[in-house]
C-alpha cells in the first residue's frame, strides 16, 4: 500500500512542487538556484546577489553598502572589504585599552579603492604617551561604508 503525503504535492504537470510541510536539506545536500531563477519570501523576489551574501554586505538600497567583520591588527593591517569604494570606515577594538596597556586602534581608507587600512598604537613608555605601532595583537570589529 502506498502512503500519500497530502501537505507536500507535486501540482499537475510538474512544474511546481509545494511543501506546507518542511523541506529538510541533510547534511551534504544543497539547494543551487540556478542563473535567471529567483528566490521569493511571500511573494516577494529577494534581490540580493551570492556575492554580497558572501561578503555580508547588506544595500540600502539607494547606492550605499555595508559591510564589515573582525581583523586581528599588530602593527598595521591593510585589507580588502569586497566593496569597490570605501566612504568611511570605523573600528573598535574588543580589549579595554587600560587592561591591554593603553592600546588603541584607528583605521583610515587606503588609496587602493575598497581597501582600509587598520592601525594599533600604543604610547612609547610609561612616562612618554607618544604613540608608536603596538606589538601586541588587538581583536578588532570594522565597519565599512560605500558602494559595491
Amino acid at each position: 500500500m502506498v502512503s500519500q503525503n497530502v501537505a507536500n504535492y507535486k501540482e499537475p504537470g510538474g512544474a511546481r512542487d509545494v511543501v506546507r510541510g518542511s523541506l529538510d536539506i541533510a547534511s551534504g545536500g544543497e539547494v543551487d538556484f540556478e542563473s535567471g531563477s529567483t528566490l521569493k519570501i511571500a511573494g516577494t523576489t529577494i534581490t540580493i546577489s551570492a556575492s554580497r551574501i558572501n561578503r555580508g554586505v547588506s544595500s540600502t538600497g539607494a547606492g550605499i553598502a555595508v559591510t564589515g567583520g573582525e581583523v586581528v591588527v599588530t602593527g598595521t593591517l591593510s585589507f580588502s572589504t569586497g566593496l569597490s569604494t570605501v566612504n568611511v570606515v570605523v573600528v573598535s577594538q574588543n580589549t579595554d585599552p587600560i587592561t591591554s596597556g593603553g592600546m588603541w586602534v584607528q583605521a583610515r581608507k587606503a588609496t587602493t579603492a575598497g581597501w582600509v587600512i587598520v592601525n594599533s598604537f600604543k604610547p612609547t613608555a610609561a612616562n612618554d604617551v607618544n604613540p608608536v605601532y603596538g606589538t601586541a595583537a588587538t581583536t578588532t570589529d570594522w565597519v565599512a561604508v560605500g558602494s559595491e
